[in-house]
């Protein structure tokens, strides 16, 4: 699955990312786990990095599918 990253912290991960994604689905919290081990960086962790998947802003318990749009953003991208 591609996730995009915006704002601060696409500095420490870049501008995307691929990763891999069971079909079940996984939390937003269980990827920015896997974000942060991949990555080396505990920056996805910070609560103000917000995730929004399919341009939607959603909670950590959030499942995402395969397919999804996700993308995690820093609380001021900037414009």
């Amino acid at each position: 699955m591609k996730i995009s990253f915006f704002g601060k912290i696409s500095d420490p991960i870049g501008k995307t990312l691929e990763i891999a994604f069971p079909e079940s689905g996984m939390s937003v919290a269980d990827i920015r786990q896997v974000i942060a081990q991949a990555c080396r960086t505990d920056m996805i962790l910070d609560k103000t990095i917000r995730a929004a998947v399919n341009d939607e802003v959603v909670l950590e318990n959030h499942i995402v599918m395969p397919g999804d749009d996700v993308i995690f953003m820093s609380a001021l991208s900037g414009g």
